[in-house]
């Protein structure tokens, strides 16, 4: 098989066996925190399995209660004996079901059963099953206090069944992990994840608590994993801290297969696999029935009209087209169009353009979600590989190769860099995605050559950093590594999910501790540099400086505007004026189409400093009105043209511009009449009562009698009106982002 067929193996399922003791030894409270051992390792059980679930595990368990009321156990009808002993599932995935049965099905029993019983109830499981499947890992984990009687006898058989494992598979074998009280330093020594500085823990002055019994039990596990049984050894609490965060998915690597092509005569069979990529939740949301909890149960539909005579008229799925919005514009794309407007690629390629220094591609231009690992798909393909890595390592200056990459036929080429790596066990190049000229904002920071700091500044921020290391370079150990590091949001949803699977009403939890502690500051690192931080301060003075706040934020008074209904749009000249000052520190000499609004404000403001005449400003705006009325989507602009309506009526008596804005808004009822715009006369001008102003309000205002008639629904349709505006148009409220491009 070669290289990378054999990468597309799937991957083996795992068998876990879980032993719960629900008897009546595992009903005494701690004394550490006064919760029932069997209350602890109900917690453990559930979030191992919650664990499994959230990660989309194949694997699967069997789950054994013993010291139970009950006996139903193979062995036992089979054998005799095995008493209060129970099989619950056998061979089952991780679901929900049994979350809900160790939530409320789970009962406590009066008895106690032999734990070596158990063992040998779960190998009987585990080599039954391993017959039917070809399991990759088989583990039993015991979670008791061992505060029962047992015999001994049995170990024999026992370890015969751990070997029998072993001897017969490809496998490591069967494991046994056992979750109980802390066991006694000479117990532990046979265990493999137990090191010196926990077998120190306790001293030999400390007189144990444990009971005869317990103390045996210890003595025989210990003797079970000292034959060659792989063990491990967990206390409750210990167990809890390890199992509290929730595993991540597991995903199998898929190969992207393609030839490196670095010219005509040099073509190299290579395959890549994703190294990182960014997790997601996405993938695991689906829409359901809030009742049923069904997918079925939702059918969505999608439906468009368009309005001729004043009547809907559904329109065919066939007759929707696309449209690029091109300023006030529609550009029709059809299907044809985008079709051919595809950039065209022949297929997957991997083609090296050219090689430069590493130090040329800095790591602010990496970007993408991914980064892939390159290698050979045979050993020709490795060899070849390993001596480009080589040679680019080996170079005077550490070079990368850049290169054209197209993902599949039909996808747009990407700039990658491939950056050669070298390990003990292999050579790749691991290829990074590189941004075109579109994807680089320039940004424009200040320059610190005038700024002059203190060479003891410099020594003690040097301090500092050698304090704050992640790396301890005696243990080697690091803090916040990657592959150890748990996203806390993936975390908090799965607490969340988990909590709502068994209670489907009610808060959800707060957020616990482990979450939280998940990036917070190392308490050991911080407590180093303590004194560092102090000297710090002295070394670099701060104080506090009262700032005049100069004004809101732009992007808040833009958000105030535009979701202030026009009804309730009604400040005062004056306090409009100034809020609106606020936007935009430009010089405004024409109103524009984006802020007509705005810029009208602004013009009546400056036109007495910039010896302007208010008639000319009006003027200006009753053309930009005329503009918007005349756009072919008229009706995307309502609440723009609306606003531009109301601040030309509430500053029209101030300015002595009365008569021309009544005059102006008997042309646009005209107009409207005439180009059949029935519409925009209903949408805007009645339904926001845009009206003439009247003789109450100003001596040249119109009467009584022709505001009303002006209002009333006298504007009749000739002939048979088109109009043809999608629902997507009809929106009053823009994209944020589109909104805000308008004001740069």
């Amino acid at each position: 098989m070669s290289f990378w067929k054999n990468k597309m193996v799937k991957k083996p399922q795992n068998l876990t066996v879980f032993c719960l003791d629900v008897g009546v030894g595992m009903q005494t409270p701690s004394s550490v925190d006064g919760k029932t051992y069997l209350e602890k390792a109900n917690e453990i059980l559930s979030i191992m399995i919650q664990r499994r679930i959230f990660a989309e595990s194949k694997d699967e368990l069997s789950l054994i209660l013993f010291g139970s009321d009950e006996t139903d156990n193979d062995l036992s009808q089979q054998l005799g004996g095995y008493e209060n002993i129970s099989l619950i599932y056998n061979a089952k995935p991780y679901e929900s079901t049994q979350l809900e049965f160790l939530a409320n099905g789970l009962q406590k029993g009066a008895a106690s059963a032999d734990f070596l019983d158990v063992i040998t109830v779960a190998l009987d499981i585990v080599h039954t099953e391993k017959k039917k499947k070809n399991y990759n890992i088989c583990r039993i984990i015991l979670l008791t206090n061992f505060l029962g009687y047992f015999d001994d006898e049995g170990v024999d058989g026992i370890l015969k069944g751990f070997q029998l494992s072993t001897q017969a598979d490809e496998s490591d074998g069967i494991e046994l992990v056992v979750i109980s009280e802390e066991f006694e330093p000479e117990n532990m020594e046979a265990f493999s994840n137990v090191d010196d500085s926990v077998m120190m823990n306790k001293t030999k002055a400390e007189e144990s608590t444990k009971t005869e019994e317990q103390l045996k039990a210890e003595c025989c596990i210990s003797k079970i994993v000292e034959e060659g049984v792989v063990g491990a050894c967990y206390s409750f609490d210990h167990a809890l801290k390890a199992v509290c965060g929730f595993e991540k998915r597991s995903v199998n690597p898929a190969a992207w297969k393609c030839n490196l092509t670095i010219s005509k005569q040099l073509t190299i069979p290579c395959i890549a696999f994703a190294k990182t990529k960014m997790a997601t939740t996405k993938q695991s949301w689906k829409k359901c029935h809030a009742q049923t909890h069904k997918t079925t149960d939702i059918i969505s539909e999608c439906n468009y009209y368009t309005v001729e005579d004043g009547d809907e008229v559904s329109v065919h799925q066939s007759d929707i087209g696309k449209a690029f919005k091109y300023g006030m514009d529609l550009i029709p794309y059809s299907k044809d169009d985008e079709f051919q407007a595809k950039y065209v690629t022949e297929g997957k390629t991997l083609d090296v353009i050219a090689f430069t220094r590493s130090s040329l591609i800095p790591h602010h231009l990496f970007m993408g979600d991914q980064a892939h690992l390159v290698q050979g798909t045979d050993e020709q393909a490795r060899g070849a590989i390993s001596t480009l890595v080589e040679a680019l390592l080996t170079s005077d200056e550490e070079m990368c190769a850049i290169a054209c990459y197209v993902y599949r036929k039909g996808t747009n080429p990407k700039l990658v860099a491939m950056l050669p790596r070298s390990k003990d066990k292999y050579a790749a190049l691991v290829m990074v995605q590189l941004p075109f000229s579109e994807d680089v904002r320039p940004l424009a920071f200040p320059s610190f050559k005038n700024v002059e700091t203190l060479k003891e500044q410099e020594e003690m921020i040097d301090e500092l950093i050698d304090d704050m290391m992640l790396t301890n370079e005696e243990t080697g150990e690091e803090l916040f590594a990657p592959k150890e590091t748990i996203n806390p949001h993936f975390q908090r949803t799965f607490q969340c999910l988990s909590h709502r699977m068994l209670h489907s009403r009610g808060k959800l939890p707060n957020i616990s501790d482990h979450i939280k502690s998940i990036l917070q500051q190392n308490t050991q690192v911080m407590k180093q540099c303590e004194d560092k931080l102090q000297q710090l301060i002295k070394l670099f003075p701060v104080g506090s400086q009262n700032v005049e706040k100069k004004g809101e934020k732009t992007n808040d008074l833009w958000k105030n505007m535009v979701f202030k209904s026009a009804s309730e749009d009604q400040p005062s000249e004056s306090s409009e004026i100034k809020a609106n000052l606020k936007i935009d520190e430009k010089v405004i000499t024409k109103i524009g189409l984006n802020t007509p609004k705005e810029d009208f404000i602004r013009l009546i403001e400056t036109a007495v400093s910039n010896q302007t005449s208010t008639t000319y400003v009006y003027e200006e705006m009753i053309t930009c009105i005329r503009e918007l009325l005349n756009d072919v989507l008229a009706m995307k602009h309502s609440f723009k043209i609306t606003q531009c309506f109301n601040i030309i009526l509430q500053s029209a008596c101030k300015n002595s511009q009365v008569s021309r804005v009544n005059k102006f808004l008997q042309e646009v009822k005209s107009d409207l009449k005439n180009a059949e715009k029935i519409e925009i006369w209903k949408n805007i001008f009645q339904q926001n009562s845009i009206g003439l102003i009247s003789r109450d309000d100003d001596v040249e205002g119109a009467t009584r009698g022709e505001c009303d008639a002006f209002l009333s629904d006298d504007v009749s349709i000739t002939t048979s009106q088109q109009v043809d505006i999608v629902d997507e148009f009809m929106n009053e409220d823009d994209d944020a982002d589109d909104l805000l491009d308008m004001l740069e």
